[in-house]
Formats: structure tokens, C-alpha cells, sequence
């Protein structure tokens, strides 16, 4: 991997409108999409990082996606589910309780990113540094400008619903988007411990940050923010 593109999960916890700190989920029930979905692994995350018991506190409830869980929330048939936009927007106009926006925690976790091959690294390094400045470009592009990236996403979302774009935007590139798009080993080491690995290789194995740290120290990212 060269490059990471999402550092944070675009989660956010929210609790039913009873709900108004995590000791009130022990023996409730958490929606997920699915066992090993994203959903699930960001609500084993929460639940630990609030101090409870990931696999005996609660009961998960395989109920899809984010759009179907919100209103098994809203109604208090479920105690909590992690949510996306713009299920996230609907649960704080209806006042839901926030328990966790794991994009403002601490912990790490790697969505996607860019890799390739050593062997293309060494034959291809020219077009790599081109993907990689073009990403930046475009990153700092999105941060830079909120009104004209709402409105490009819009039209590719063929959406008018600037409110909800709008949240979804604040959420996805304000929070979990970095500026300086280093490989996350920190993320990558979340997602593997998720997976009870008891050994797994170095980081070099996994990343390669050369190229986003010489983009870095020659000043070339830094430029796109002045």
C-alpha cells in the first residue's frame, strides 16, 4: 500500500432515545448489517472503546443496511446501531442520542487505499508519483472548497438534497479523509486484530510510504493548501 484514502470510520453510534451512556446497551440489543459486515465490526469497536464487552454485553441483530436499521431505532426496538450518512443526519434531527462519532475518536482504521506490486513500483515509479499527486490534488481540492465539492457531488449523485450532501461531506471528507494520505499501519493493525490474528508480518510488509513522504518533505502537498 502507498497510500491510504480513509484513516477514521464514518460511523457514528447512536443510541435509542433512552439510551444516554453505554452502561444502558448491557443486555439490550445493537443492529448490524450483518455478522463480519462493516456495521458489525464498527459496533465491536465502539462497544470496546466505551468501556463494555464486545462479545458478551449485548445481542447483535442482523437487520441490513444503515437506511433499514434507523427506523428500528427510532422506534426503540433496538438499543443502538451504527449508522451512515444520511441515516446519521435523520437520527440527530429526531434528537437520537450520539454515544460514539468514531471519525472524532482516536482509533485508526484503514478503509481503502492504494496498492500495487513491487515489481510495477520498480518498473512504473513515474506513474505512481502521477496517481499519487493527483490524488492529493484532489483531496485538497475537496477540503478547500466545500460549496463546489458538494455541488460536483451532487450532480453525480444526481441529488438535490444539498443538506444531506452537505452532512455526508462534513462527515466523510472533514473527518475521515487526511490531508497527507500516508499508509495507515496503525489502521491496518485494527483490522487485522479484529480478525484474532495472533501473529502477522512487520508493517513493510504491507506499506511503502516513499512516495507520499517525498511529496511530503519536497513541500509539494503543502503547496495545494496555500
Amino acid at each position: 500500500m502507498g497510500a491510504s484514502t480513509v484513516n477514521k470510520m464514518p460511523f457514528q453510534f447512536y443510541g435509542a432515545q433512552k439510551v444516554k451512556d453505554p452502561k444502558a446497551l448491557i443486555g439490550g440489543k445493537v443492529a448490524i448489517a450483518g455478522v463480519g459486515s462493516g456495521s458489525h465490526f464498527a459496533a465491536k469497536l465502539t462497544l470496546k472503546y466505551m468501556g463494555l464487552n464486545p462479545d458478551g454485553d449485548v445481542t447483535y441483530i442482523q437487520m441490513g443496511s444503515s437506511p433499514e436499521r434507523f427506523p428500528a431505532l427510532r422506534l426503540g426496538q433496538i438499543q443502538a446501531t451504527p449508522l451512515l450518512p444520511p441515516d446519521t443526519l435523520l437520527a440527530k434531527k429526531e434528537k437520537l442520542p450520539l454515544l460514539v462519532d468514531l471519525s472524532a475518536t482516536n482509533l485508526d482504521y484503514i478503509g481503502t487505499g492504494f496498492g500495487t506490486s513491487q515489481s510495477f513500483v520498480k518498473a512504473h515509479s513515474e506513474i505512481v508519483v502521477n496517481l499519487l499527486k493527483a490524488y492529493c490534488e484532489g483531496i485538497a481540492f475537496s477540503k478547500s472548497y466545500r460549496v463546489e465539492s458538494v455541488q460536483i457531488l451532487l450532480k453525480y449523485l444526481k441529488s438535490s438534497d444539498v443538506e444531506t450532501v452537505g452532512d455526508a461531506y462534513d462527515l466523510v471528507v472533514g473527518k475521515t479523509i487526511p490531508q497527507k494520505p500516508y499508509p495507515n499501519w496503525a489502521g491496518i493493525k485494527t483490522v487485522l486484530e479484529s480478525l484474532s490474528l495472533k501473529s502477522y508480518p512487520a508493517a513493510d510488509a504491507f506499506i511503502n510510504e516513499r512516495f507520499i513522504r517525498d511529496l511530503d518533505s519536497s513541500g509539494f502537498i503543502g503547496r495545494l493548501y496555500k
